[in-house]
Order: C-alpha cells, then sequence, then structure tokens
C-alpha cells in the first residue's frame, strides 16, 4: 500500500508523556481508547482528551494487552504515529496529476487520497464520490466543517465526463444536503480548456454563489499539465487568452457578488493571471482569510476592541472578529493534531496550551480602554489608587500591565481557565465548589502582549456565612480594577439566576466584559449557545478550559481589547518576600495590614488561605 501503515502505529514518543508511561512503545499499535475503536484522527483527538484513558495496544509480536492511565494537567499524551493509509480516490480524472509524474518518483506522490478527514483536518480537496452514507452521517453528527470540495463543474453530465466516475454526477445534490446541515465548502473549479470553461464555468460560478453563505469561497484554477501524459486523453494546454477569458469571468461575477453579498466570493488563481500576463491582485482584494491570507492588522485589532465594547455595538465587532477568526483557522491554520482536540494555538510565553490555534501578533495601538477616551482612563487609574490602594500593586513587580478579571459562580472552572491562559498549574483545581477564596494573580502573555490575570473565587451572595461575604467583596476588587473580566459559565448548566446576578454586577461597573462559555468538551452547534446571549454581555465564546478547545481564539479577543500600557522596567532592589507559618496563627491578617486593604479573605476557620497568593508592595520612595 505504498509503504503507508496501520491506523496509529507508534513512530516516536516523547518519554515525558503519557503514553510512554503507560509502556506504550514504538512499533505498537493503539486499538482503542476507552473501548472505542480508533479509525482516524478525528477519533483519537475526541478519545485521547478523557481524563481518564484505557489504551488497547498490540504490540510488535501481535499481542493485544489493555493499559490505563490518567490524564495530568500539562503533560501530552506524547506519540506520533506513521502516516495512516488514506481514503483513495475512486475517480479517473482526464486531468489528474498522479498519472502525469516521471517514472522513479516518491511512493508517496502516487497516492491518489480523496478522504473526508484529511479534508477536515489538513484542507484537502475531496470530490465526495467516494463517501458512504454513513460516513455522510458522521460528518454531518459531528459538524467536521469546513470541506474543501472539488467540483470543477456543475453540470452532471460534463463533471461525468471529465472524472469518469457514474456517481460524480451527483455533487449538487450531495452540496445541498451537506449545507443543510450547516457544513461550509470551500470549492474549487479545475478548468480545461474545451471540456469546462466558457458557459459551462458560468453555470459553475452561477450555480455554487447561489448556495453561499454555505459555499464559502469558490477557487477557479488553470489545469497543469506535464510533458509524462503518454496514453491519458487529450487536453489543450491554457493560453493567454484562455485565462484572459476565465479571468474577465470571475472579475465579472465578483462586482455582482460583492453588490449582492459583500463579498467576492469567487477568486482566480495566481497562475490564471500570470498565463493571462495580468497583474496579481493585492493582498486585500483576497478578503483576507478568504485566499488565506491574513487579515489587515489594525483591522483585525478594530474589530477585537468592538469586541469588548458594550450593548449592541459589542456584538456586532464581536460577531463580524469572529466569522474572520473562523476563515483564518480554516484556511492553512487550522490545524488538528492528535493529544487534543480543537485548535493547535500557540502558548502563552514558552509553555504550552495543548490544542493549538496560531494568532497572528496584534500590533500595538493607541492607549486607553476601548470605548474611553485616554483622560479617563487617567481618572480611573487615579482613583483607583486611592488611600487603601496607594501601596498595593497586584502581580509580579509589573504594576503597569493590563489587567484581566476571571469571575463567575462557585465551580465553573474559572481556575481550570486560569491554569490553562498561563500554560501551568498555579491555581488549585478541585470538584469542591468554593476552593478560591482570594484574588490570585499572575503575568501571562499572548501574541506578544502581557498582561496580569486575575483568578477570583465564586460568588453566591444568597450564601449568608461572612467568608462568603468577603469572597464577594474581592471579587468586586477585581472586577473594579480590571481592564477587561470574562464571566464564565457553565455550558452543561446553563444559564443560573446567579450567573444573572454576577452579570449584573459587571454591568453596573460598566466595565468591559467577554461572556465564556466553558465545558464545551465537543463540537457543538452555535444555536445551543443561544440562552446565553439573556444575560446582554454579548456574543458567547465556547471554550473547554480542561482540554484547550478554543482557548486560542479566547486569548485573540482578550489581548485585541486590551488597553495598551507600557510597563515600567523591574525594579532591581526589589526583595520577595514569603508570609509563612501554621493555620490560623494571622499570615492573611499580615499581609491585609502591610498592604493597607483587605487583600485576603480572614475567617476564624483554620485553612481559610489555600492558593499562593503575590503581591507588590512599595514602602516609602
Amino acid at each position: 500500500m505504498i509503504g503507508l501503515s496501520d491506523p496509529f502505529t507508534v513512530a516516536n514518543l516523547d518519554p515525558n508523556g503519557l503514553a510512554f508511561r503507560l509502556g506504550i512503545r514504538r512499533g505498537e499499535r493503539i486499538l482503542a481508547i476507552n473501548d472505542v475503536l480508533l479509525h482516524d484522527e478525528i477519533d483519537f483527538a475526541a478519545q485521547s482528551s478523557e481524563e481518564v484513558l484505557r489504551v488497547r495496544v498490540l504490540d510488535t509480536k501481535g499481542a493485544e494487552r489493555e493499559v490505563e492511565g490518567r490524564r495530568e494537567y500539562g503533560v501530552p499524551f506524547g506519540a506520533e504515529f506513521e502516516a495512516r493509509q488514506p481514503k483513495r480516490c475512486h475517480n479517473n480524472c482526464v486531468f489528474c496529476f498522479v498519472y502525469q509524474h516521471p517514472k522513479g518518483v516518491r511512493r508517496e506522490l502516487l497516492i491518489k487520497d480523496d478522504d473526508y478527514v484529511f479534508s477536515f483536518v489538513h484542507g484537502n480537496f475531496i470530490t465526495l464520490t467516494n463517501l458512504s452514507e454513513a460516513e455522510f452521517q458522521r460528518i454531518i453528527d459531528e459538524r467536521l466543517s469546513p470541506l474543501y470540495v472539488s467540483v470543477h463543474a456543475t453540470d452532471p453530465e460534463v463533471r461525468v465526463r471529465m472524472m469518469k466516475n457514474p456517481k460524480s454526477g451527483k455533487i449538487m445534490e450531495q452540496i445541498d444536503r451537506l449545507a443543510a446541515e450547516g457544513i461550509e465548502m470551500h470549492t474549487q473549479l479545475v478548468i480545461c480548456p474545451g471540456w469546462n470553461d466558457g458557459a459551462i464555468l458560468t453555470r459553475s460560478i452561477q450555480e455554487l454563489a447561489e448556495r453561499h453563505p454555505h459555499v464559502a469561497t469558490i477557487a477557479v484554477v488553470p489545469v497543469g499539465l506535464t510533458k509524462h501524459r503518454e496514453r491519458l486523453p487529450q487536453l489543450r494546454v491554457f493560453t493567454r487568452e484562455d485565462a484572459q477569458a476565465a479571468l474577465d469571468q470571475v472579475h465579472a461575477f465578483q462586482k455582482e457578488l460583492v453588490r449582492r453579498h459583500k463579498t467576492r466570493l469567487v477568486f482566480a488563481a495566481d497562475e490564471m493571471y500570470t498565463l493571462a500576463e495580468a497583474s496579481i491582485p493585492p493582498a486585500r482584494s483576497y478578503e483576507e482569510a478568504r485566499a488565506g491570507r491574513h487579515r489587515d492588522r489594525n483591522e483585525r485589532r478594530a474589530h477585537a476592541r468592538a469586541a469588548a465594547g458594550r450593548a449592541s455595538s459589542r456584538l456586532r465587532g464581536s460577531e463580524a472578529l469572529r466569522g474572520a477568526e473562523r476563515l483564518l483557522r480554516r484556511h492553512g491554520h487550522r490545524e488538528r493534531a492528535p493529544g487534543g482536540s480543537g485548535h493547535r494555538a500557540c502558548a502563552p510565553g514558552s509553555g504550552s496550551l495543548g490544542p493549538r490555534a496560531p494568532a497572528a501578533e496584534l500590533p500595538q495601538g493607541r492607549r486607553g480602554v476601548p470605548g474611553r477616551p485616554h483622560a479617563e482612563r487617567s481618572r480611573d487609574v487615579a482613583r483607583r489608587a486611592g488611600p487603601d490602594r496607594l501601596r498595593f500593586s497586584p502581580g509580579r513587580l509589573t504594576p503597569m500591565l493590563p489587567i484581566v478579571a476571571i469571575v463567575g459562580r462557585p465551580n465553573v472552572g474559572k481556575s481550570t481557565l486560569f491554569n490553562r491562559i498561563l500554560g501551568q498549574r498555579q491555581a488549585i483545581v478541585d470538584e469542591l465548589p468554593g476552593l478560591t477564596r482570594d484574588r490570585h494573580y499572575a503575568e501571562a502573555s499572548w501574541s506578544g502582549r502581557s498582561f496580569l490575570l486575575v483568578d477570583t473565587g465564586g460568588i453566591d451572595p444568597s450564601r449568608a456565612q461572612p467568608i462568603q461575604r468577603q469572597i464577594v467583596k474581592q471579587t468586586d476588587y477585581a472586577i473594579e480594577e480590571a481592564d477587561l473580566t470574562l464571566l464564565v459559565l457553565d455550558f452543561k448548566e446553563g444559564v443560573t439566576p446567579l450567573d444573572v446576578d454576577v452579570a449584573e454586577r459587571i454591568r453596573k461597573r460598566g466595565r468591559p466584559a467577554l461572556l465564556v462559555v466553558n465545558k464545551m468538551d465537543t463540537s457543538r452547534p452555535e444555536s445551543e449557545l443561544a440562552d446565553f446571549y439573556a444575560l446582554g454581555l454579548g456574543e458567547p465564546l465556547p471554550v473547554s478550559a480542561l482540554h484547550g478547545r478554543e482557548s486560542g481564539d479566547l486569548l485573540d479577543f482578550v489581548v485585541g481589547a486590551l488597553p495598551e500600557v507600557e510597563p515600567p522596567p523591574a525594579d532591581p532592589n526589589a526583595i520577595r518576600i514569603a508570609v509563612v507559618g501554621r493555620p490560623n496563627v494571622g499570615k492573611s491578617s499580615l499581609v491585609n495590614r502591610l498592604v493597607g486593604q483587605d487583600r485576603m479573605v480572614v475567617d476564624a476557620e483554620p485553612g481559610t488561605t489555600r492558593d499562593a497568593v503575590d503581591t507588590t508592595i512599595k514602602h516609602g520612595n
């Protein structure tokens, strides 16, 4: 089978990963995880992200065994696999590049793949001609979107003639079925002069454009021919006139589609312009993400700032940015890899967020909080430095960094999200509600931007205990001093009265906020987030703090909404002091006295303080 292996044959192991610890070795094959047979990357990503893994392994001698382990925070599965056999193409296209290679090429170049998993995971183009009913249903049920589809011609007879497969004539029925289920498609038309150009090309663009927005893009590509076409159908090479005619058709459609849909939608390959001896359009003509280009960074920042504004203006801005972000990920930036479900993403600093999604570095912009003039922010800073706050600066000796506060009711995953963003386990996490009590500060970084991240205790004003009132007070402090607040909610429990109470606290203070819906551990239709709009804080952003799903997208929103603040250099004379002692001797009371405010929750109950909390104090000059 041209040198490819069975699925999930181990090629390399990370000695610090879970797989190595479980005794899995090179050359062995992973058959199933948690009794789910593994067929492809999607199966592996879904199952390997579970907390407890029962892994069925086939060793090099043909014997099966089962090993069991628990995922630890920051520990990868740690296995790389041999390339698996892809689903093969059943077509015999007149222009197929596989048949145009010279003799003696690498065997991998002779693989005719037509694999819908590769399309979803890697962006490979597929024809849909070899999909079984079960595979179609899986695409729909698991929302494997977007897909990249080679159409070539919407005319059934022309497509069958070009692809030499009687099943290929049902392409528009298949596209309509996927579109009806909300699957997004990026399509291509490989143009062969005399076969699918002219009126056939016009019809193809027209019929695909009618399926917008489910058909997100249409690429028009000239056929590539080599001299190694013995015993293949005779095809004519593209001439300058052919390319000019195709470009005229594309440009005419672009003008109409911009007017009708606010997008050009159809784009010609650069090679088409080269063949026509025409100038290749500037990057902005490809509508940034639609052609795999990064959107203009300043525009991207502006949309991110709008996302953190208030009411309807913020909702529109966040929707615009989120749509662009989806497109960026889907055109060469959406990588899914074994070891974690979701997107691959750059970690804060040099750590790892697990599932990763690359984000363009955001440029430096004007100072100030979105929607508020710089002078007003200066007054805020002065107001914050009142009599009870003059000597207090949170974090690790970086008092002028922007502040991002994570707030919410108990047990929605605030500390897990805190650890996820930092890339290390700083906050204590447990299923016991109310574990976090004090404000916990740490410095985080994303796309070249640093900020102070604040973890807070769960707000439950209905509880009468004195300690809960102090936790509420600590959270109110965090909201008041934050440049941006992340309100975290639990997707599985939906909107609760406590969530409404926390949202109201944020609204009363007029602070910029983002709505983070946690525990979205699998892909879900966006309609399932509809209830969260009722909180009036804009578009809900789904994440899984435990597994890292969409964490990169969230951080893009965060850094885009923060004010530009240049931190002063660290004081080389600063000293670090640890306050330690047995329970209930007054450590927190001492810290509060030194800081000059109720920085720590104090209670007669021993063990009130649970996290190690950093605070910066300036004494004298």
